[in-house]
C-alpha cells in the first residue's frame, strides 16, 4: 500500500504561506521605517488640495539624489519649531522671490496661481528674497492661513524631511501628487544666472 504523502504537502503549503505571509509583513515594516511615513494634514495652510485630516504617503527618500522640485509639497521641521509643516515649493537656491500686491512673482516673473484657495490679500512683505544656497522657499496654498516661509525664512535642505508623493486616504480624494504646471514650468536659474 502506497504512504498517504497529503499530509506532509499541507504542512510544507502552510509553512510556505506563513513564510510569505511573513516576509510581506516584514517588507512593509522595513518599507514604512526606512523609507515612506504616514502624515496627518492638521489646519488649512495647504487648502483646498489638501484638506484637514487627509493622510498622505511622504517620501523620506525623494531628495537623497535629486533636490526639491518647484511646486513639490513637502515636509519641513523648520529650526526651533516643534511640529512639522506641509507646505509647497515655491523658490529654488538662486531664486528671487517677492510677494507684491497679493502676487508672486519668482525672478520677475508673475505667477498666475491656480491651485490656491483664493487671491492673497495685500501682504505687507514687499521685500525680494534670494534664496540661499541649499535651501528652498515654503509656501501654503492658502496663503492667507498660512505660516510658511514668509515668517520663518527660508528652509535648509536639511529640514526638509520628505516629500508627499500620494493622499491616501480619505478613499474618495485618493490620488497622486503632482506639481501644478504654472510652478514647474517655470525656468531653473543656472548658479551664474543666480549671481553665484
Amino acid at each position: 500500500m502506497a504512504a498517504d504523502h497529503r499530509p506532509v504537502q499541507r504542512h510544507w503549503v502552510r509553512r510556505l504561506g506563513l513564510l510569505l505571509t511573513l516576509g510581506f509583513l516584514l517588507s512593509v515594516i522595513l518599507l514604512r521605517y526606512t523609507t515612506y511615513d504616514s502624515v496627518i494634514v492638521v489646519g488649512e495652510s495647504m487648502s483646498p488640495g489638501l484638506q484637514e485630516n487627509d493622510r498622505l504617503w511622504a517620501n523620506r527618500l525623494a531628495y537623497r539624489k535629486a533636490p526639491p522640485r518647484r511646486g513639490d509639497i513637502v515636509i519641513v521641521l523648520p529650526a526651533g519649531e516643534d511640529a512639522i509643516e506641509i507646505k509647497r515649493v515655491i523658490g529654488l537656491p538662486g531664486d528671487v522671490v517677492v510677494v507684491s500686491m497679493g502676487q508672486l512673482f519668482i525672478n520677475g516673473v508673475l505667477v498666475r496661481e491656480s491651485y490656491l484657495k483664493e487671491p492673497m490679500q495685500l501682504d505687507t512683505w514687499p521685500f525680494p528674497v534670494l534664496v540661499p544656497d541649499r535651501a528652498v522657499f515654503v509656501m501654503g496654498d492658502n496663503r492667507n492661513f498660512s505660516r510658511d516661509s514668509r515668517d520663518f525664512g527660508p528652509v535648509p535642505l536639511g529640514e526638509v524631511r520628505a516629500k508627499a508623493t500620494r493622499v491616501f486616504f480619505p478613499f474618495d480624494r485618493a490620488r497622486r501628487l503632482v506639481p501644478p504646471k504654472e510652478l514647474s514650468d517655470l525656468p531653473v536659474l543656472r548658479p551664474h544666472e543666480a549671481g553665484g
